[in-house]
């Protein structure tokens, strides 16, 4: 029994040490956690995670997986799920996140929807589930939203913003764990081979969260990443690979004090 508790407050300590999981809304790809944990302005599966304007540009079918293990620990697994449906009138995302133990989990449901507005701007919005699961206590759950923009201001400048639980609400069960959460990136294409991105998020819970990140294309199918976030400090460093429907990327945060977290996100794009 002493084993099980220790293994709730080690759960409960990591949300409040790195602002984690589902109830603030980002569980990122291995490739935005490799380039300091910038997702707002990327395009692709993962973006029913990190700015759900991102799903406007989608034009396949695709389904994405990943796995994480927060500081090595086995009870401190994260996995996601992603299912992409584009349609004439925009694009459907689907999501699944869960992280934690038996004793100890909580889960995330998304629907999500992303459209275009002219050539320059996408939006996105989602409603998610969220259930909480503690040994001996009843289960807890709320509803709430995430809304999301992309703004492409030149051909190399892209602008992107996401809000997770913009209107907070009043619930008794997640009245205080339910923070609102604005996120503000850019990302600059300085050259065909050179991404930089950089993101700030405010959180009137937490201090700011400054991230910053670069991506060097190798050679075609092979990419190199690295990063670095302010709050909590982290270093960050990873690589991808993609070969015709398949996209393999690996990520890895140094925490200083905590330790390494892994992760590994697959991506199918089906019919490319």
């Amino acid at each position: 029994m002493l084993n099980r508790i220790q293994k709730i407050l080690l759960a409960l300590l990591i949300f409040n040490v790195s602002q984690s999981f589902a109830f603030d809304g980002n569980a990122l790809s291995a490739r935005s956690q490799a380039m300091g944990g910038v997702g707002t302005i990327f395009r692709d599966a993962n973006s029913v995670f990190s700015n759900q304007a991102g799903l406007a540009a989608l034009q396949a079918y695709q389904i994405s997986v990943g796995a994480e293990r927060r500081f090595l620990s086995a009870d401190l697994q994260q996995f996601s799920l992603a299912l992409i449906a584009p349609t004439k009138t925009g694009t459907f995302g689907f999501s699944v996140q869960q992280f934690g133990f038996t004793d100890f989990n909580e889960t995330k449901l998304g629907i999500g929807y992303g459209k275009k507005l002219g050539s320059k701007l996408d939006i996105g919005i989602q409603l998610n589930y969220l259930l909480q699961h503690i040994i001996e206590q009843p289960n807890q759950s709320a509803f709430t939203v995430e809304i999301g923009m992309i703004s492409n201001l030149t051909k190399n400048f892209r602008l992107g913003f996401h809000a997770f639980n913009p209107l907070p609400y009043s619930t008794n069960n997640f009245q205080k764990e339910l923070p609102s959460i604005y996120t503000l990136g850019i990302g600059w294409q300085a050259s065909k081979n050179v991404l930089l991105v950089a993101e700030a998020d405010e959180n009137l819970t937490f201090q700011t969260n400054i991230k910053c990140g670069i991506e060097y294309k190798a050679v075609e199918q092979f990419m190199l990443r690295c990063g670095v976030q302010s709050n909590p400090q982290a270093f960050t460093a990873g690589f991808g690979y993609h070969i015709k429907s398949f996209n393999f990327d690996f990520s890895n945060v140094f925490h200083s004090v905590l330790g390494s977290t892994p992760k590994v996100s697959l991506t199918y794009i089906f019919g490319k």
